[in-house]
């Protein structure tokens, strides 16, 4: 099913709320068989906005909900009529979107763990597109091939194998029969 959230403009379902909903899929489940579960989270994709609280995790001074409105709505659709302090304003909605995601896929392992299926799990973290805050002139996920917007993590945990990292490029074409293989 689908989950939308209108508390704050947005046109997805913030991390938390989609914890709660597949944590509770977890809880509920009635047998012990294998699972597949695709747990999508949007937070840092625009709209970029985030509440103070967050925005002191990191340092960061406060962002009136007008002003987040108004980068937004530059960002979309007026990108040339942003200046250097729209800029930053945008970079630090970003950056306290990414923590909360980075928090709440801490929470989702978490629940894992406290149910005993983290070390039983593979699990793997991506993004389909980075996103663009000015460098080369555009905003977003435009069409261009700029590293800020192609270059995307790539974790994948799995509890038979001890830990590596991969210094080659990979594409995520490659991650479906890597699913499968596993």
């Amino acid at each position: 099913y689908i989950l939308l959230s209108t508390a704050d403009k947005r046109p997805y379902t913030p991390a938390d709320e989609i914890n709660t909903h597949v944590i509770e899929w977890l809880d509920n489940r009635d047998t012990d068989d294998p699972f597949f579960a695709w747990v999508h989270y949007m937070d840092t994709h625009y709209p970029f906005y985030q509440d103070g609280e967050m925005l002191k995790k990191i340092d960061a001074d406060q962002i009136s909900s007008a002003e987040q409105r108004n980068v937004n709505r530059l960002m979309n659709e007026s990108p040339e009529k942003l200046d250097e302090d729209d800029i930053n304003t945008l970079t630090t909605l970003y950056d306290a979107e990414t923590r909360f995601t980075d928090m709440e896929i801490g929470h989702f392992l978490d629940a894992l763990r406290e149910r005993e299926l983290y070390d039983n799990t593979v699990i793997i973290i991506t993004s389909d597109h980075g996103e663009a805050l000015g460098e080369h002139g555009g905003f977003g996920h435009y069409k261009a091939l700029y590293e800020e917007l192609f270059r995307v993590p790539l974790v994948i945990h799995v509890p038979t194998q001890a830990s590596t990292t991969i210094d080659t490029q990979v594409g995520l074409v490659d991650l479906e029969p890597t699913i499968l293989d596993y």
